[in-house]
């Protein structure tokens, strides 16, 4: 699905002079950077935190709460 917005620079981008591009390519490189991806470190550092050796989660949930759980 493409919004409005996105379609209207897909049109400004194709009504563009060739000699623009490269400008336009740069202040939109610069743009792109600075805004966070969605491309996150996976798994986070957490997942998996409940795999221990140590017996059934629902038995040593409150032992793991107590020692820390999910604290990095």
């Amino acid at each position: 699905m493409v919004t409005p917005t996105r379609q209207q620079l897909r049109e400004l981008v194709d009504s563009m002079p060739d000699s623009a591009v490269p400008t336009a390519f740069a202040a939109l490189s610069s743009l792109a950077e600075a805004v966070p991806t969605a491309h996150l470190e996976w798994p986070p550092s957490w997942f998996g935190a409940i795999n221990r050796a140590d017996g059934p989660v629902r038995e040593r949930a409150d032992l793991w709460l107590a020692d820390g759980f999910g604290e990095a």
